[in-house]
């Protein structure tokens, strides 16, 4: 929670290159690894349980998927395990659609419903609020995977409230939007995908205000 902390500190700050903190993060990472590489097997689990965390701070959704997966291997019923490869699944699911429409879009979540979504929400489900994250955030990323985009603006907006620092709530309100905009797109009905679009700017917007040097902001909005 030392690597993930620095890195929230860091995006709090005016706007700056981040370079020097998230170098830090990897260097600390490093640094555990090879204190893993000198403990027993009892370490290991919580070792990759941090290892996975900080990667998926860091936005890394592959090399967290890899580490969470072998914790989740050593520690089968921690919740927070379970949560946390289960939001990474959900990113990448998430990441792996993003700007995909028509039949290309289609193919593409029949591919990957058996590989990310499925157990991203089977992993969500089972740690429920239990885990290391706000369970409305958790729960507002489960709706979103689902497509229930009413229930998940709902979720985000109580976990916006728990947790106003919590930039990341919304960036997913803005995923949400932009997702919802790509449903209507598909309708034809290109005014209401226009509004909803600008709900998403609004929401990469004020999560920019919060977290001024975090990435995740500007990447989506860019997008």
């Amino acid at each position: 929670e030392g690597m993930e902390g620095l890195l929230f500190k860091a995006y709090s700050l005016p706007l700056h290159d981040t370079r020097m903190e998230r170098g830090l993060v990897h260097a600390r990472m490093e640094a555990l690894r090879r204190e893993m590489a000198q403990q027993g097997v009892w370490a290991q689990g919580a070792g990759y349980f941090a290892l996975g965390r900080a990667h998926l701070a860091l936005g890394e959704l592959e090399q967290a998927r890899t580490e969470l997966e072998k914790a989740r291997a050593l520690l089968p019923t921690d919740p927070s395990v379970a949560q946390a490869l289960g939001l990474a699944l959900a990113e990448l699911y998430a990441e792996e659609l993003d700007g995909l429409q028509g039949k290309v879009r289609v193919d593409r979540k029949l591919e990957l419903t058996r590989t990310l979504k499925e157990p991203a929400l089977r992993l969500l489900q089972e740690a429920g609020a239990r885990g290391l994250e706000s369970p409305p955030y958790a729960e507002a990323l489960v709706a979103l995977v689902e497509e229930h985009f009413e229930e998940s603006l709902a979720k985000v907006k109580v976990a916006q409230t728990k947790a106003p620092w919590y930039y990341l709530s919304w960036v997913l309100e803005g995923r949400i939007y932009r997702e919802r905009a790509t449903v209507l797109l598909s309708k034809g009905r290109f005014d209401d995908a226009l509004d909803t679009l600008a709900e998403a700017a609004r929401a990469y917007q004020e999560a920019a205000d919060r977290a001024r040097s975090a990435p995740e902001p500007y990447l989506a909005e860019a997008q």
